[in-house]
């Protein structure tokens, strides 16, 4: 198992290389938007709050190693799969 101190220094040294996207003025009513019009719940809402800021910055896909999760927002931005 890794240690905590580890998985922090790790998470420092991708940070050195990655820029992380913030939130914009406005997120939260395009979130409550993107949740209705998904009928999005529980953890969909995560993925949800992920699909605005990607497309707040401009991104016209999603990463993850979970495409299902984001099924339901592919006619907002492609689903690109690690797997």
């Amino acid at each position: 198992m890794l240690a905590h101190t580890q998985a922090i220094e790790d998470v420092r040294g991708l940070l050195t290389g990655l820029g992380l996207l913030t939130e914009g003025a406005g997120s939260t009513g395009r979130l409550l938007d993107l949740v209705g019009s998904a009928a999005a719940t529980g953890r969909r809402v995560h993925d949800a709050h992920v699909v605005i800021v990607a497309l707040a910055h401009g991104a016209s896909a999603v990463v993850t190693d979970d495409a299902q999760h984001f099924i339901r927002f592919a006619q907002h931005l492609a689903i690109e799969s690690l797997g």
